[in-house]
């Protein structure tokens, strides 16, 4: 059953928020990668934020052996999110929005 309220435990904001997942390919992806990733796509998101921009970073995944990662927000739309990673500097190589389903 879909969970249209949170992603990951994160509140949604409104109903106009949607959840999108980026998946990024990083050469030589190792933990400290990823972290620097994490923060650095956090910062984007809270410039936007001061904007007036409607987003939230919500969490980074990292597949080391892959050298893939990934990252999902919540925003009014894909643009927005887009707007966040190429001032994180992250290439987004896929972008697409996603949606969550529970247990419950």
């Amino acid at each position: 059953m879909p969970d249209g309220g949170a992603a990951y435990g994160h509140a949604m904001g409104d109903a106009s928020m949607k959840a999108y997942l980026v998946e990024s390919y990083v050469p030589d992806l190792d933990e400290a990668v990823a972290a620097r990733t994490a923060s650095s796509l956090c910062a984007a998101t809270a410039e936007l934020r001061a904007r007036g921009v409607t987003i939230e970073f919500l969490h980074s995944f990292a597949v080391l052996g892959d050298e893939t990662n990934f990252s999902l927000f919540s925003a009014t739309g894909p643009a927005d999110v887009r707007r966040a990673a190429e001032l994180a500097r992250v290439v987004s190589d896929h972008l697409a929005e996603v949606t969550f389903y529970s247990c419950d």
